[in-house]
């Protein structure tokens, strides 16, 4: 490079850079004297050119790789944006657009991006001219420019699950300012969020998935936290307004949400999301056999860890950080799933029946239980043709739920009823709010003229 001089009485000045070897800059006009400077001159002289967006890659390598804690002007700082080589669509591309892919030895990446358009992949390293020895130093100088190794969580507007939204609006309406209206004009989610995350779930292998969460720190420390701590707001206008109104507070964490909510997790040949899965206990593993109520077995776990080089200690220990909604039992899953699993239960083996549904009982019969199940296919068959297992004739057996009937004192002969088979009567209330089951109303009354004086007195 020459440096063009010009003369004036009052300084000297650097006008003008001319590359000796590259006609890509030629004449680039500059009015500065610190070199860091130039780079937004040299960067506009890019153009729509791959070629030239590839040697300014090596220029800045050349002139800026041996200063110390040199760091390139940021994006929030000016209006600058690095015209880079994007490898994939063979033209230029903003830095920051752009990822490390399988030939810097992140494979997972080509995966992870595959589904957003909107990335494109860096040329290999050798395409700038770099050693394998400088292979290291030089991915991290591209790091400089907000080059990504993994998908970034950015702060967007996002479309969430409806039950989402619906809760959400249900807050705003208790807990926010909508004055006197009682709906929306306009309700926008603005969160940290991962472009195509769901996308990236559904189609991606478990042990992929896993393999990103423990390598991407960003990512899994994300994942700890059931509410965003910062960035995160829903604005919103009512009906009645004209301006916006902004609600922060304890707002989920949307990330989470959608990797509780999406089937990503492979069990058996199948894929679930964790609020479908059951965590392994005694009582859980009755159902072990049902594909409605799979289990993540500690076995499971530790085949998890072996299949993307983890130790199999560490791996559980932060696994266990990670706030995924597995279930703690059977009434934990969806209203679907739930049903479904009542509506086998009277075709399996009858001693197994009896410990699932005994199993499911103790949970409902807790006072503390107040769980009510949406709408659901399951639930409608179930409450049209579902049976429960009951004490009826001096035996143990099913019946059509809505001819059962709850426990009650008032039932003195117990063998002419079919009454539900459970040990407390401490809920009631949820065996009929959940089953339809019917409650005994017969009263004793004592017939007129029948009482008598003993002859003891």
């Amino acid at each position: 490079f020459e440096e063009v001089r010009l003369k004036n009485s009052q300084e000297d000045r650097t006008e003008r850079l001319i590359s000796q070897n590259d006609g890509f800059y030629s004449t680039v006009a500059f009015s500065y004297r610190d070199k860091s400077t130039i780079i937004s001159a040299v960067n506009a002289s890019v153009g729509e050119s791959y070629e030239y967006a590839i040697d300014f890659v090596k220029w800045l390598w050349k002139i800026f790789r041996t200063e110390n804690g040199w760091t390139p002007p940021k994006k929030n700082e000016s209006s600058l944006t690095y015209n880079f080589p994007n490898a994939d669509k063979q033209s230029v591309w903003d830095s920051s657009r752009l990822y490390f892919g399988s030939n810097y030895g992140n494979a997972l990446a080509d995966e992870l991006f595959q589904h957003d358009d909107s990335y494109g992949k860096l040329p290999p390293a050798e395409v700038f001219g770099i050693t394998s020895e400088d292979a290291d130093e030089f991915e991290e100088f591209m790091k400089k420019f907000e080059v990504k190794q993994y998908p970034m969580i950015e702060i967007q507007e996002v479309t969430p699950f409806s039950a989402f939204i619906d809760y959400y609006e249900n807050e705003i309406k208790q807990h926010g300012d909508l004055g006197v209206s009682n709906s929306f004009k306009e309700c926008h989610f603005i969160f940290p969020y991962i472009q195509k995350l769901e996308d990236i779930l559904r189609n991606l292998q478990t042990t992929k998935i896993l393999q990103w969460i423990f390598d991407d720190s960003i990512l899994s420390n994300n994942l700890k936290f059931e509410l965003y701590t910062n960035g995160a707001s829903i604005r919103y206008i009512g009906k009645s307004q004209n301006y916006p109104r902004f609600y922060t507070e304890s707002i989920k964490n949307y990330i989470l949400e959608v990797f509780n909510e999406t089937p990503w997790i492979e069990i058996k040949g199948k894929r679930y999301s964790p609020r479908q899965i059951l965590k392994d206990t005694l009582n859980n593993r009755l159902f072990g056999e049902m594909e409605m109520a799979p289990i993540l077995t500690d076995e499971i776990i530790r085949d998890f860890a072996i299949a993307i080089g983890k130790d199999i200690d560490d791996f559980e220990a932060e696994f266990s950080k990670l706030k995924f909604e597995f279930c703690d039992n059977v009434t934990d899953l969806d209203s679907n799933r739930f049903y479904g699993i009542m509506l086998q239960l009277p075709n399996m083996d009858m001693e197994k029946s009896k410990k699932m549904s005994k199993s499911i009982y103790t949970v409902i019969e807790n006072s503390t239980f107040k769980k009510r199940f949406e709408e659901s296919e399951n639930k409608n068959n179930f409450m049209k043709h579902g049976c429960l297992l009951v004490e009826y004739q001096g035996e143990k057996q099913y019946v059509r739920a809505n001819t059962a009937y709850v426990p009650n004192p008032k039932i003195v002969n117990k063998k002419a009823h079919p009454i539900v088979a459970m040990g407390l009567r401490k809920n009631n209330q949820s065996l009929i709010d959940l089953f339809g089951c019917k409650t005994y109303s017969s009263e004793l009354k004592i017939a007129t003229g029948s009482i008598v004086e003993s002859a003891a007195n």
